[in-house]
């Protein structure tokens, strides 16, 4: 078999930076440093994920000033962090530099034959987006194979919220108000609508890619030997042993969101539940996501 690369596309909150961990400890593997390059969503994606280019020129221009005033400068100008912001700026004006990355990762590890990144906001990317990718990586030789998880949408959101808190609380400026309260507000804004729409992905997805080219999956149900067996049959690597103890990036759950934003919610997402709950089952749909029981009455006009 030869080289095989693997793009993860989601879901953000979807379980993939546990996905990562797992396939960088695989030993047929070699993934990407960082997990998410933000490569793809740069470039094609300018509005509004200019910003993961905007914010890798910032650092490096940063660094360059420092370096430059100091008296004596001894301290080395490319870290490896810089030259990986190097790297990615590279990627992003110029595709190539993309692949010839993912080229000398397998050539510096032997016995390693599968590669690739995970970047959740690619979930966003249009169907010519992907085919873009695939020619890309197809024309430089690569067996390719995308790997799209999704999780109960309104969970998927709060779970996001939760993040964000616990991360403002970690950097010593706690949000004044907490995720639950903050929901209302946030579930349909442009965040979490691009991030949600599991129906527009995946309508993107089988228009770039064969059926047998794509791996859909769910968290509710990722951390299992079973379904880790069927995604490592899906990306053609040996059977390895998964840690889901190990589990990173949870959030605490403190309070349950009210009842009248989860109607809202999902009614707002309704078309995501049922697009999943055709495509997948609608008892299975039932069984993993716990908000498909509430399914939306009428709402009065001027609900949303």
């Amino acid at each position: 078999m030869g080289k095989t690369f693997m793009l993860g596309v989601g879901c953000q909150r979807g379980g993939t930076t546990w996905l990562h961990n797992f396939l960088s400890s695989h030993p047929q593997c070699v993934m990407s440093l960082p997990k998410e390059l933000h490569i793809f969503d740069a470039a094609l994606m300018p509005d509004p994920f200019i910003l993961f280019q905007r914010e890798r020129i910032e650092r490096v221009a940063g660094r360059l000033r420092q370096w430059l005033e100091q008296v004596e400068a001894v301290t080395p100008v490319f870290t490896p962090a810089l030259r990986r912001d190097v790297e990615q700026i590279r990627m992003t004006d110029d595709f190539s530099e993309y692949v010839a990355y993912f080229d000398r990762l397998l050539a510096a590890s032997p016995g390693r034959r599968l590669t690739g990144e995970i970047s959740p906001s690619y979930a966003t990317l249009e169907a010519g987006h992907f085919r873009r990718i695939r020619g890309l990586m197809e024309s430089a030789g690569y067996r390719i194979r995308v790997v799209f998880l999704m999780r109960d949408p309104i969970e998927r959101i709060y779970s996001h919220l939760r993040l964000d808190d616990a991360i403002a609380a970690a950097r010593g400026a706690p949000e004044a108000v907490p995720a639950h309260l903050r929901f209302k507000d946030g579930f349909a804004g442009r965040h979490a609508a691009l991030r949600t729409r599991y129906h527009a992905t995946m309508a993107a997805l089988d228009g770039a890619f064969a059926a047998e080219q794509i791996f859909y999956g769910f968290s509710e149900t990722l951390f299992s030997p079973a379904e880790v067996d069927r995604l490592c049959r899906f990306l053609g690597i040996a059977p390895h042993a998964a840690d889901f103890a190990g589990r990173l990036n949870g959030s605490d759950r403190l309070a349950e969101l009210p009842p009248e934003d989860i109607r809202r919610a999902r009614h707002h997402y309704a078309e995501t539940y049922d697009a999943c709950a055709a495509r997948f089952g609608c008892d299975f749909i039932a069984a993993i996501w716990r908000h498909w029981s509430d399914a939306p009455a009428p709402m009065a006009a001027g609900e949303a």
